[in-house]
């Protein structure tokens, strides 16, 4: 009975996630920042010595052995989510994972410590969602590999914007996260 509950409990949070999302456009194309490479891009190592906290993510998934596409997008303030764009698996249905760091502290002390949240791609050949929720599995160490393999860029004096990618060549997650500083 244990091995059917979480199988049981995926089917339900697919139902619940995909019945917002019963009709989305389809994909005609990745979007901008999957292959956004600009020149004021930089590494980690020059961010501020601060906290930055996720505001939003865009979510780019994709499936190429199954045709599957998928462009959502989380505002972690609202703690909405949407599904704007999907082109469903050629059969059967998909669930993809992807981390995001969503509480990155910069600072010498630490006292806030780092945050990663997991999102969950799910879609059918009718249906598609999209949810998140904090990850209790995954170490800050997971979050510092991420943040480091990122691209980011320099928003304004209070914002960045991050964009890494997960997964392999056939399952892969394009992430763009925006960061707010948090004011000291």
């Amino acid at each position: 009975m244990k091995m059917q509950r979480p199988v049981l409990t995926l089917l339900i949070l697919l139902l619940g996630a995909q019945v917002a999302q019963a009709t989305v456009p389809v994909c005609s194309q990745a979007p901008a920042f999957v292959s956004e490479k600009t020149i004021d891009s930089f590494d980690s190592s020059h961010l501020p010595e601060r906290v930055l906290v996720a505001r939003s993510v865009e979510v780019w998934a994709e499936n190429k052995s199954r045709g599957m596409m998928l462009l959502g997008y989380h505002n972690f303030k609202s703690m909405k989510a949407d599904v704007h764009c999907s082109n469903p698996p050629l059969q059967g249905a998909l669930n993809l994972t992807a981390l995001v760091p969503t509480l990155l502290d910069l600072t010498p002390e630490k006292s806030w410590g780092d945050s990663l949240w997991q999102i969950q791609i799910l879609t059918d050949a009718k249906r598609a969602g999209l949810w998140t929720q904090k990850s209790r599995l995954m170490s800050a160490d997971q979050s510092r590999k991420i943040m480091q393999k990122g691209t980011w860029h320099f928003i304004d004096a209070n914002t960045y914007e991050m964009i890494t990618e997960q997964g392999d060549q056939n399952d892969r997650v394009v992430l763009h996260v925006v960061y707010d500083l948090m004011n000291p």
